[in-house]
């Protein structure tokens, strides 16, 4: 199918399905296959329709994340479905929206507790992601995702995967795990991607299972960490205790994932370095966890930061980096990941820059809190925009 350099073999190989019941061939396509609700399933032509665009053109609109990370030098999902396959190997799950985070990235979609600030964002911001307006559940009830999981051919089921919402709050997580391990199929290697703040029981279903992997959501330290997390209440410390006790499971490997925004920019090697220093089993990027570019929505994107204080964000980071004790292969491996992360050479949207401001601004107003404390290097952007607008 294709040429090697943009085939994807995720609408054969991969199901995914989401908050509202949607199914999806992978987490970044933009649209849909078919439904678990009322018994619906997949649509085979919408499959057949996907096919033949990546067969005739190599892309399609729907894949364009993929491929715009790519051509930033960075990790692309379509890279994780280059294995030729006809079965369902993949099977994801992202069955609420429930979640006790509200990271600035994220959206009512994705978190339940972002609902009243969206709302109240909405009366003075017309740019923003919709919102569902309610709590999203993929199934209603437990029969529901037990005949969905009928329908798979689970002994194929290679790789199991849970995200969110907060996987470690959706009840559904536990019945998913019981059906494989009922099944004898607990040699599947699972993924669950966690803020890693849940309660400790939450983790005794996944004992069953010698291949866990839990991918741990983090993109700043010291204060940052919680600005961009949500709250005090959600701090780097009580990340740092939850991973003391996560490490004590045998069956469980920690790896890191970093969704890097413009929040982050001037903090990469501080965050680097805590990742090296807390999670040192990573497999991934020389021990620095999976990393990428958030490109939507695009108002937190690179595009929405002037090329000046990326180049600025860059040039602060390679200083810092010569101070840090780590291997050579790590270091060669920040120097490329600046580079794909801050992109310093590609052009602003003036336009992106006014949304990131406004919407930063509004967040900063409904949550008590100041960007510039957390980010001064951003003061005289702000400031500037202030004045521009006052005019």
């Amino acid at each position: 199918m294709g040429n090697s350099k943009t085939v994807c073999y995720a609408p054969l190989v991969s199901r995914v399905v989401w908050q509202d019941g949607k199914i999806a061939p992978c987490c970044v396509y933009e649209g849909d296959i078919g439904s678990c609700k009322n018994g619906e399933g997949v649509d085979q032509e919408k499959i057949d329709q996907l096919l033949r665009g990546l067969e005739s053109h190599g892309s399609v609109n729907a894949c364009h994340v993929c491929w715009e990370r790519e051509k930033l030098g960075s990790f692309s999902t379509r890279s994780v479905y280059s294995e030729p396959g006809t079965e369902v190997s993949f099977l994801e799950f992202n069955f609420s929206s429930l979640c006790h985070l509200k990271c600035r990235m994220c959206d009512p979609s994705n978190s339940s507790s972002w609902l009243a600030d969206h709302k109240k964002m909405s009366e003075t911001l017309d740019f923003l992601i919709p919102s569902p307006g309610k709590l999203m559940k993929a199934f209603e009830s437990r029969e529901d995702l037990i005949s969905y999981l009928d329908s798979i051919d689970i002994e194929k089921v290679k790789f199991l995967i849970f995200k969110g919402g907060e996987p470690l709050l959706h009840d559904e997580v536990r019945t998913t795990l019981e059906y494989f391990r009922d099944k004898k199929c607990t040699d599947v290697n699972i993924s669950l991607n966690t803020s890693g703040q849940v309660p400790h029981e939450k983790l005794l279903p996944f004992k069953f299972f010698p291949n866990v992997n839990f991918t741990i959501s983090i993109e700043g330290t010291g204060n940052l960490y919680s600005y961009i997390r949500g709250g005090k209440k959600f701090s780097i410390e009580s990340l740092n205790k939850s991973l003391d006790h996560l490490k004590s499971y045998s069956n469980i490997n920690i790896i890191s994932n970093s969704a890097i925004t413009p929040y982050s920019y001037f903090n990469l090697v501080e965050l680097f370095d805590w990742i090296v220093t807390n999670i040192p089993d990573n497999s991934e990027n020389a021990g620095l966890g999976i990393i990428y570019p958030v490109t939507v929505p695009e108002y937190v994107s690179y595009r929405a930061i002037p090329q000046k204080l990326r180049k600025e964000a860059y040039n602060v980071n390679l200083k810092k980096l010569r101070d840090l004790n780590i291997s050579h292969t790590t270091v060669e491996e920040i120097h490329r990941l600046l580079g794909v992360l801050l992109a310093p050479n590609e052009e602003h949207d003036p336009i992106l820059l006014q949304r990131f401001i406004k919407y930063t601004l509004s967040l900063d107003q409904l949550r008590g809190e100041t960007m510039a404390s957390v980010i001064p290097e951003y003061l005289p952007m702000v400031n500037q925009w202030e004045i521009k607008k006052a005019e």
